[in-house]
C-alpha cells in the first residue's frame, strides 16, 4: 500500500470512528442503551487499533507529519462530538457529582475528608441538583489533595455545573498531549506516536462522557517520565508527588523510578516529593475545618471490588475477606520484585502496572488510562488488548438499568481478560515492554 492509499485508509477509519461517536448520542442518548454502547465502543477500539497499525506503512517525515495532522484534527472532532453530545449529563458514572460537591465544600472552608455528604453538619451546603446524584453519600471523599484543588477550581469556574470540571478536563487533555510530545522527543521517537493517546476511545469516553478525574494525573505522570529520562531527580520527584496526590494508586507502580536514582540523587528525589506531598496536605490540616486527611480511603481499600480477574478467581475459591488478605502481600511482593529486578526502569513501571491490573480487586475502565502514555514509548500487545476489551465491563449497567441489580457476567469477563493474558503469555517469547523504535510500530 503506497503512502496516499495508507493516508486515505487512515482517514476512512477515523471518519468511521467519528460516526460511531455520533451514534452514541443520537437519536436516543438519554435512554439507557448500554448494550448498543458496548458494541459501539468495542467497534471503536477495533478501528483505533487499525488506524494505529497503519503507522508502520509510513516512513518519510512528510507522510508521518500528514498522519499526525489528520489524527490531531480527528481526535479534536471526537472530543467536540462527545462534549456537545453529553452536555450536562455524566454518562456511565456519577463520580463527577462528588467532585462538584467536594469543590463546593472547600469553597466554603469545609474539609471534604471530614464529612460525608449525608452528615447533618453539612446540610446547609446541600444543592438539589448535586447531592441526590452523589454515590455513597454515607462516606467522606476519597480523592487526594491535588485533585481537590482542581475540584475547587472547577467549582469556581462554573459553580454547581459539571461543565466546570469538563472544561478543566479539556485543559488537562491538551496538557497531556503537549507532555506526550515532550516525552517522545526525549526518547527520540516520532510525535505521531502521541496518537496512541489522542485517538484512544478510552480517553474520549472516560473524560468527556463520564468526566473522570484521572485526566488530572496524566500530565504530571508523563512529566515524571520526562524528567526521569533527563536524569533530574528533583523535578522527577515533584511531578511524581503531584501525580500521586492526584490519584493514590500511581504510588503502587512508581517504585522502579525510586530505584532508578542512587545516593544523593535518590535523597533529592524522595525529599522533593515529600515536600510537595506535605504542602498538598497542609490546607486540610490548617485552613479547612475540621482537620482531616484521607477520608474514606481505608474503607475503599477494604470494601471495594469490581471487575478484577485473578482476585475474583481467588474470591470464588475462598471469600472476599480471605482473598484480600492473600492478594495484598502478593501484590506488594510482586511490585517490589519487579522494581528491584528490572533494570530498565520504565519497563519496570510498565510491568508494575500490568501486575497491578492483573491482581487488583477493583478495575474500573478509567484505571487503564496510565497505560496509554506508557504505550507511546514501550510496546505491549497485552495492554492494547485490555484497553480494547475493557468496555465489556460496563455490561453490568444493563442489569442495573433494567432490574436495579448489578449482575456479574463471567462469560464476558473471560472475553475481556483472555486476550490480555494470552498476549502476556506469548509476549515472553519476544520480551515484554520493549522500547519502541523510531522507524517501526508494533502493538
Amino acid at each position: 500500500m503506497n503512502v496516499k492509499r495508507t493516508l486515505t485508509a487512515f482517514t476512512v477509519l477515523l471518519v468511521g470512528m467519528l460516526a460511531l461517536y455520533a451514534l452514541i448520542f443520537y437519536p436516543d442518548y438519554q435512554e439507557p442503551r448500554y448494550g448498543r454502547f458496548i458494541v459501539i465502543t468495542v467497534a471503536l477500539s477495533a478501528l483505533w487499533i487499525g488506524a494505529l497499525a497503519l503507522f508502520k506503512r509510513l516512513s518519510s517525515a512528510r507522510s508521518l507529519q500528514t498522519y499526525l495532522i489528520i489524527g490531531l484534527v480527528a481526535g479534536a472532532l471526537f472530543r467536540v462530538v462527545a462534549l456537545t453530545g453529553a452536555g450536562e449529563t455524566a454518562y456511565l458514572s456519577d463520580d463527577v457529582y462528588r467532585y462538584v460537591w467536594d469543590g463546593r465544600l472547600i469553597a466554603h472552608g469545609v474539609n471534604p475528608f471530614a464529612y460525608a455528604p449525608d452528615d447533618p453538619a453539612v446540610y446547609q451546603y446541600a444543592e438539589e441538583n448535586i447531592l441526590p446524584r452523589i454515590n455513597h453519600t454515607e462516606l467522606p471523599t476519597i480523592y487526594p489533595p491535588v485533585s481537590q484543588a482542581f475540584f475547587l477550581a472547577a467549582y469556581l469556574v462554573d459553580s454547581d455545573s459539571i461543565y466546570g470540571f469538563k472544561l478543566i478536563s479539556a485543559l488537562f487533555d491538551l496538557l497531556t498531549l503537549l507532555a506526550l510530545f515532550k516525552l517522545l522527543r526525549v526518547n527520540k521517537l516520532p510525535p505521531a506516536l502521541a496518537l496512541i493517546y489522542w485517538l484512544a476511545p478510552l480517553t474520549v469516553i472516560e473524560f468527556y462522557l463520564s468526566a473522570h478525574h484521572d485526566i488530572l494525573v496524566l500530565p504530571f505522570f508523563i512529566m515524571t517520565l520526562v524528567y526521569f529520562a533527563k536524569g533530574k531527580p528533583a523535578l522527577c520527584g515533584i511531578f511524581l508527588a503531584l501525580a500521586i496526590m492526584a490519584k493514590y494508586n500511581v504510588a503502587l507502580i512508581s517504585l522502579p523510578l525510586l530505584l532508578g536514582f542512587a545516593g544523593r540523587e535518590r535523597r533529592i528525589f524522595v525529599l522533593s516529593g515529600l515536600a510537595v506531598a506535605a504542602a498538598a496536605y497542609l490546607p486540610f490540616l490548617i485552613y479547612l475545618k475540621p482537620a482531616a486527611l484521607f477520608g474514606s480511603l481505608l474503607d475503599y481499600t477494604i470494601r471495594w471490588q469490581y471487575n478484577g480477574s485473578l482476585y475474583h478467581i481467588l474470591r470464588l475459591l475462598t471469600s472476599p475477606k480471605i482473598s484480600k488478605i492473600i492478594i495484598a502481600p502478593v501484590l506488594t511482593g510482586t511490585l517490589l520484585s519487579l522494581g528491584i529486578t528490572i533494570k530498565d526502569r520504565i519497563k519496570g513501571v510498565c510491568a508494575s502496572l500490568a501486575a497491578y491490573l492483573a491482581l487488583t480487586p477493583t478495575l474500573f475502565p478509567w484505571y487503564l488510562i496510565l497505560a496509554l502514555p506508557l504505550m507511546t514509548v514501550r510496546r505491549s500487545s497485552a495492554m492494547f488488548a485490555l484497553l480494547s476489551m475493557i468496555f465489556l465491563s460496563y455490561w453490568g449497567l444493563i442489569g442495573l438499568a433494567e432490574t436495579g441489580l448489578w449482575v456479574e457476567h463471567w462469560s464476558l469477563r473471560v472475553v475481556e481478560y483472555a486476550p490480555f493474558y494470552l498476549a502476556l503469555l506469548f509476549s515472553f517469547r519476544w520480551k515484554l515492554f520493549e522500547p519502541r523504535k523510531a522507524d517501526s510500530f508494533a502493538l
